[in-house]
């Protein structure tokens, strides 16, 4: 209440649907009073993500980052919050809060935007992930079955027949 200009200010916490509150007025020597109700229209408050910690993970192999804890909304329950990523490499699950990470080869770092949604709102933090490559292992198929003749040299050509995904074709 400020006396100066005659007004009551109010910061109405969330969840408080309802203010009685009774005011007086004094002149130094009488008081009256009125019981007044103010009535709290409610309205959605955005969710929030923070405390996302950029994450070391290697590449071709899943990995799972719960951020049930790292997410909330004061107007909706963690169950319905909705998330979302920049990233056609993670898979967002809103069951259960986590995030499915497989980065394949070639991706040594990559920094996501991971977004939360109660529907009309959203908020958003931005993760760093750094992919640790591995040795994938050479592959070779389409060899196919050959006669030759004995005392003649052949040569078979298998250059388009062999792939390594880490090394030039002429290292192996």
């Amino acid at each position: 209440i400020h006396n100066n200009n005659h007004t009551i200010e109010f910061n109405v916490p969330n969840n408080v649907t309802a203010i009685d509150l009774n005011v007086s007025v004094t002149d130094d020597l009488l008081t009256s009073y009125q019981d007044v109700e103010f009535t709290i229209t409610a309205v959605n408050d955005a969710p929030t993500i923070s405390g996302l910690a950029d994450q070391a993970i290697t590449e071709d192999i899943t990995f799972w980052y719960d951020i049930t804890s790292l997410i909330a909304d004061v107007d909706n329950t963690t169950a319905q919050l909705k998330l979302a990523t920049n990233s056609s490499y993670i898979t967002p699950h809103d069951t259960n809060h986590t995030l499915e990470i497989t980065y394949p080869n070639g991706v040594t770092t990559k920094t996501v935007r991971v977004t939360v949604s109660d529907g009309p709102l959203t908020a958003y933090q931005d993760v760093t992930f750094t992919i640790t490559a591995v040795n994938d292992a050479p592959t070779i198929s389409g060899l196919t079955d050959q006669a030759i003749t004995e005392d003649i040299r052949f040569w078979y050509d298998i250059s388009s027949l062999i792939a390594d995904v880490d090394n030039l074709t002429s290292g192996l």
